[in-house]
């Protein structure tokens, strides 16, 4: 009986995650036609759109591989791809985090790198939510409490001066919660930058945080 609990909760995750990873097919390929649309040459620019029935499977494989170890994104998804996430990050790029780590490691991780969300997808998020902790958790993919305790909101107005660029999965910050496809678990795009050498003030703003304040 423990044995077929066990096997139950582990279909669950695995068709969880299943989910989330033909959500992001879908989101890629929705790009990919408003990227035609916006050539009015859809022959040319999405003649190869059947790759993302596959990609679910693809995700999962990445995904399953350990951090460290995971393949570059340019290895499956296209270079217009890749350009159509930076392109999120246009207006900036946003993180949440304790305020006693950023005074005391500043904004990046011990390997140098700092993961940011687009700033105006943060912003979009902070109006659907209303503000709410608990809504803002889900849209952010944390657990329940993720957003407890001193928080400050951190944003980088020019990510491409720091390397914005889709996350590989090999990042000290790659947490359980890390999806292949630059994307939150509740589809807010994600992007890592070179954070080490950034400075508080110039290539940063820093403003405190409370949900729903």
């Amino acid at each position: 009986m423990a044995n077929s609990k066990l096997d139950g909760a582990a279909d669950e995750v695995r068709e969880t995650l299943m989910a989330q990873f033909r959500r992001i097919a879908r989101l890629h390929r929705k790009r990919a036609r408003d990227r035609a649309d916006k050539m009015e040459s859809d022959a040319e620019a999405i003649r190869d759109l059947d790759r993302f029935d596959h990609m679910p499977d693809d995700l999962a494989d990445v995904h399953a591989l350990p951090n460290g170890s995971r393949p570059h994104p340019s290895t499956y998804f296209s270079r217009e791809d890749l350009d159509d996430h930076e392109s999120r990050f246009q207006n900036g790029g946003t993180r949440f985090m304790p305020r006693a780590n950023l005074e005391k490691y500043g904004p990046a991780q011990a390997d140098g790198t700092s993961f940011l969300m687009s700033s105006d997808e943060v912003d979009q998020m902070l109006i659907d939510t209303g503000g709410d902790q608990e809504l803002m958790e889900r849209a952010l993919g944390l657990d329940p409490g993720g957003l407890d305790g001193d928080l400050v909101r951190v944003d980088v107005p020019n990510p491409f001066d720091h390397g914005i660029r889709m996350p590989t999965g090999n990042e000290k910050g790659a947490n359980d919660h890390w999806l292949p496809g630059g994307t939150l678990p509740g589809g807010i795009s994600e992007g890592v930058i070179d954070g080490g050498g950034l400075v508080r003030g110039v290539d940063y703003t820093v403003d405190d945080f409370v949900p729903g304040g």
